[in-house]
């Protein structure tokens, strides 16, 4: 019950700053949808990859062999292991920008988090608000961020599998929102949020009555 009454309280903040948290969101969300359309373009690299390796090992004579030389694999590959590092490292820089934020956040907020703290505030609770008013746009984000991405990759796979290179290619390989990358994806945020609690507890504690 506490968690959603500081939740309520967060909204509240929220509602009253809408023009700065709306910045703030569509700056997270951006970022999210590029994240989520470099790994989904991994996934498009992959599938033809497996798909032109199939081609490949089949005995099958009514199956056109299009690339014989297995240059086409290697270079599908090459783009696959391209996009892959490239998602991973913006996903890194992201979460490095998001506590380089949170810590800016802690320390504009550090004197109204010192008042309450000496009118009886407890630590726990107070980094529990903190680090939920922080984290509410970031879970905003990361779902308009993956259905936006899902969206213009839907778009992009309707267009392109007819074409000989994508024609082993399906949406629903590349679906981000499968049960194991919902599991992924919500471990990821609940690690974020508990090192965000962390921190904060930490620089709260170290608050000088």
């Amino acid at each position: 019950m506490k968690i959603f009454y500081l939740m309520k309280r967060v909204f509240k903040t929220k509602k009253l700053n809408y023009k700065t948290t709306l910045f703030k969101l569509l700056k997270s969300t951006i970022a999210i949808t590029m994240i989520s359309i470099f790994f989904l373009f991994r996934s498009i690299f992959h599938s033809a990859k497996i798909h032109e390796l199939k081609i490949r090992d089949s005995n099958t004579n009514n199956i056109p062999k299009v690339d014989t030389s297995g240059e086409l694999i290697w270079v599908l590959s090459l783009l696959e292991k391209l996009f892959f590092v490239s998602s991973v490292f913006l996903l890194f820089l992201f979460i490095v920008y998001f506590f380089i934020v949170l810590q800016r956040n802690f320390l504009l907020s550090k004197e109204s988090i010192l008042v309450k703290k000496l009118n009886g505030g407890n630590n726990l609770s107070l980094a529990l608000e903190f680090s939920v008013e922080q984290l509410i746009e970031i879970l905003v984000s990361l779902f308009l961020g993956i259905m936006i991405a899902n969206a213009l990759v839907n778009n992009l796979v309707s267009t392109v599998n007819n074409f000989w290179l994508f024609e082993g290619l399906s949406y629903d390989s590349l679906v981000l929102l499968s049960p194991i990358s919902i599991v992924k994806i919500s471990l990821g945020y609940l690690s974020l949020s508990l090192l965000s609690f962390l921190l904060a507890l930490k620089w709260i504690d170290s608050l000088k009555n």
